[in-house]
């Protein structure tokens, strides 16, 4: 499996420098995190030159994270054009940089998916379909308190083939769930998987192995990125976890 680090998990002077910490680590790629304002006002210059930085460096950046996505259906429709608009934008931006997954944060105060999936439907379709064309594919991933299951409803209503789910094991435990039942239910719609703990779990005491089985026997071909800060002002967290990783066959 490709591992990789979401880019404000590394510590480092700039992105560049990140990037080359990560190589020496032995990572595979970075997950680019931008926030609302730095994607409102990406220039086509800053996407070459975040694709000369990952070229220059030689990593890759094969994820791009848009955190301002939640409440999607509880949004006015001039705010929701907004948002689609920008996951357009993240859609370039990955396909700029020769990446596959961008990951749209998901949330909604109701587990009654029925009320909002055909919202959800009609909004995104057009945009699901420009990055399907653009080989590129919108992972939604659940976040704070709404369970992972629910999410895991809504793809499958929505039911296009570039709207999957970004399964994240220690956002199972905020949910409610267990990261390894949610595994065994999701493994056949997820694109892409974030590696870490939760509440008083360490990444280490997760249930890695059986999670790592699941996927395997599924078929999943998609990669794993690291969520884990630093305990102190050095990046030997990333060295341990993914010296861990490995062992157990990540």
């Amino acid at each position: 499996m490709k591992l990789g680090v979401r880019n404000d998990c590394v510590l480092g002077a700039d992105l560049r420098d990140k990037m080359k910490i990560l190589k020496n680590l032995g990572y595979d790629f970075m997950e680019l995190a931008l926030t609302e304002e730095q994607v409102e006002n990406l220039s086509t210059e800053q996407m070459e030159e975040l694709k000369a930085a990952a070229d220059s460096t030689q990593m890759p950046i094969k994820q791009t994270s848009m955190g301002h996505f939640p409440l999607f259906a509880t949004k006015k429709p001039a705010e929701r054009s907004k948002l689609v608009k920008h996951i357009k934008t993240f859609v370039d931006l990955t396909n700029k940089l020769d990446g596959d997954v961008v990951l749209l944060a998901t949330k909604e105060p109701s587990d009654d998916v029925a009320s909002y999936a055909p919202l959800y439907f009609e909004e995104l379709k057009n945009v699901a379909d420009y990055a399907r064309d653009k080989g590129v594919t919108l992972a939604l991933e659940p976040v704070g308190l709404i369970k992972p299951s629910t999410i895991d409803k809504l793809v499958r209503e929505i039911a296009h083939p570039a709207i999957r789910m970004y399964y994240d094991m220690g956002n199972c435990l905020y949910g409610g769930e267990d990261p390894v039942e949610q595994a065994r239910l999701s493994a056949d719609i997820t694109a892409a998987i974030h590696i870490k703990g939760a509440m008083e779990t360490s990444l280490l005491e997760m249930p890695l192995r059986e999670i790592l089985e699941i996927f395997a026997q599924a078929g999943f071909a998609g990669a794993g990125c690291l969520e884990i800060g630093p305990d102190d002002d050095t990046n030997k967290h990333l060295e341990e976890a993914i010296s861990a990783l490995r062992k157990l066959g990540y």
